[in-house]
């Protein structure tokens, strides 16, 4: 596989230069990301919202050295836990394909038409993925078939059991050698309306 390295500066990137590779596919390679604790998430998050992926558009967006794809998320809000995103809210994203060339960052989710997630949005339009903590702020909502409840899954594709795992995700990663209590493997998922209670608790306590 050919590909192009390219030394690129953008404005979702803003003060800092992004090094990346634009081949088929392009890999921006990402620093690695400490997750944020469940307080920490729903205070940094501008706008928190479940809704239902209707659109994606990828656009080439600037000249010469600035030059990179962008990517358009349009979603169909369903339910507002923070701030107030209109009834229709676009994601601007760094990366993305177009007429066959394709750029992405390490790490961050992928979106399809369709898709029900769950987002903690900051700084939209001037950060490359503008999600708190990057892939850490998105889930996937999902409904059990054989419980026919909405369950929410991480960004990994593993059911969240409760927000403390998100909070036991912090820990490990900032003490790394403290013992922490982890999350019982094959535990019970966190059912969607459980996961919007906690978030709305928590932003009434930390507005």
């Amino acid at each position: 596989m050919h590909c192009k390295t390219l030394n690129i500066l953008h404005p979702l990137l803003p003060l800092a230069a992004a090094f990346m590779v634009l081949c088929l596919p392009g890999l921006v390679h990402a620093t690695e990301v400490i997750p944020p604790d469940f307080k920490t998430m729903v205070h940094r998050a501008e706008i928190i919202f479940q809704g239902r992926v209707t659109n994606i558009r990828s656009e080439w967006s600037g000249e010469g050295n600035q030059r990179s794809i962008v990517t358009y998320v349009t979603f169909d809000v369903t339910r507002t836990l923070k701030g107030k995103p209109s009834s229709t809210y676009v994601l601007q994203m760094l990366g993305g394909t177009v007429d066959g060339q394709a750029m992405e960052i390490d790490g961050v989710p992928k979106f399809q038409v369709g898709d029900r997630t769950l987002l903690f949005v900051e700084h939209n339009g001037t950060q490359f993925f503008p999600v708190v903590g990057i892939m850490h702020g998105y889930f996937r909502v999902q409904t059990d078939p054989q419980t026919g409840n909405d369950i929410v899954f991480k960004y990994n594709g593993q059911p969240l059991q409760s927000t403390a795992e998100i909070d036991q995700k912090h820990e490990q990663a900032v003490a790394p050698g403290r013992a922490i209590a982890a999350a019982q493997a094959g535990g019970t998922p966190m059912k969607i309306g459980d996961f919007e209670a906690e978030i709305q608790r928590k932003a009434a306590s930390n507005p």
